[in-house]
């Protein structure tokens, strides 16, 4: 997974705390606009919801690439209103709206994928916000991912840590080259600061090979 810039991400809850459920909802609609750029977009969400016992808005913003989207290309070429997806594990995002050159505007629909829920649950998440299910979608966090990081024996993580992970590049991968390193057993905390600061495999093997050298 890549680690893309994320801009913003805010879910604020009027009242009870995230009551909207799954049950209740299995779609998000709002507005969104977008900055096409070089092979990405620019992209920007808002909606808000409402239950029996809740009211909450959402915004979300980030650069996605443009080979991730279904139908763009036509959309953007089109002198009319028009419609382009962006399918992820969790869901799919179905944009209806215009083009201006790059930058465009219109409304959009997230539909849960129940598949996706119904493998989260066996994995242990069995009480899923439809906000949550957005997030992991928007982050394009997948049930592959959450199993091997359940495999490297990170079990059960918050839903905001996996969000965290996949915006900063904390990949299996990463954790399995910390692991060989001698860095094994790192909280997420930590492992995220150290994707934040740049530092991958290859700066901390630079960095052992100067502290060797120094030793000499």
């Amino acid at each position: 997974m890549e680690n893309l810039t994320k801009t913003s991400l805010l879910a604020l809850c009027l009242g009870c705390f995230l009551a909207s459920n799954l049950a209740a909802q299995d779609s998000v609609e709002g507005r969104w606009r977008g900055e096409i750029g070089w092979n990405k977009m620019y992209l920007s969400l808002k909606s808000s919801l409402r239950s029996e016992r809740s009211r909450w808005n959402l915004s979300f913003s980030e650069d996605i690439r443009l080979k991730e989207f279904k139908g763009l290309e036509q959309a953007r070429s089109s002198s009319s209103a028009t419609q382009f997806e962006l399918p992820r594990e969790a869901g799919t995002f179905t944009f209806t709206g215009r083009f201006d050159d790059d930058e465009g505007h219109g409304d959009f629909k997230f539909t849960i994928n129940s598949t996706f829920v119904n493998d989260m649950k066996a994995l242990g998440y069995t009480k899923l916000a439809i906000d949550q299910v957005f997030t992991l979608a928007m982050n394009d966090v997948g049930i592959s991912f959450i199993k091997e990081m359940q495999v490297l024996g990170y079990n059960k993580l918050a839903i905001d840590k996996l969000v965290q992970m996949a915006i900063h590049g904390v990949t299996p991968l990463f954790v399995k080259e910390m692991a060989e390193l001698g860095y094994k057993n790192l909280a997420i905390d930590q492992l995220v600061q150290l994707r934040i600061h740049g530092v991958d495999a290859d700066y901390v093997k630079e960095m052992n090979e100067a502290i060797r050298k120094s030793g000499n």
